[in-house]
């Protein structure tokens, strides 16, 4: 399993870590709760960490719970 920003880069960010510019403003809690994105083959550690606002998506959601 890759999970972004441990084993994996996030989303092209050559930063170490789960907090990235695109999730730092979400307030995402410290909860693991793994939301997978298949198409890239990419683990988040939670749906709050997927939601990047340059992917479209909003800050708490990710397009995997939209479904």
């Amino acid at each position: 399993i890759k999970l972004a920003g441990i084993d994996s880069a996030y989303n092209q960010s050559s930063s170490d870590g789960i907090l990235q510019m695109c999730n730092e403003e979400c307030g995402c809690s410290n909860i693991y709760n793994p939301v997978c994105d298949e198409a890239l083959g990419v683990t988040y550690f939670s749906a709050c960490y997927a939601g990047c606002q340059d992917e479209g998506k909003t800050e708490n959601a990710s397009s995997a719970e939209k479904k």
